[in-house]
């Protein structure tokens, strides 16, 4: 599934659109899709001065990603083996 695909589901959930966490959730996914869309142009005008700290601050977000994925892997697989428990 394409990245605009899972945010049109996103957005489409009432439980994630009439949550204010929610909607903070979707605003995060859009801003990096759109910054993935458009990472070609934002490298190619990129001034040399910033480039180490761009570096670490695309790091640092990629780590956050990651740990917030984790997180949401770990919290499934509780909740499928607690499902899978009680059926």
């Amino acid at each position: 599934m394409r990245n605009a695909d899972i945010l049109h589901v996103l957005r489409n959930d009432p439980s994630l659109r009439f949550s204010e966490n929610g909607r903070a959730l979707i605003r995060a996914f859009e801003a990096h899709v759109a910054s993935a869309s458009m990472a070609e142009r934002l490298l190619d005008n990129l001034p040399p001065h910033c480039m180490s700290v761009v570096l670490n601050m695309a790091k640092a977000c990629a780590d956050t990603w990651r740990v917030f994925a984790e997180v949401v892997e770990t919290r499934e697989r509780r909740m499928r083996s607690a499902a899978d428990e009680s059926a």
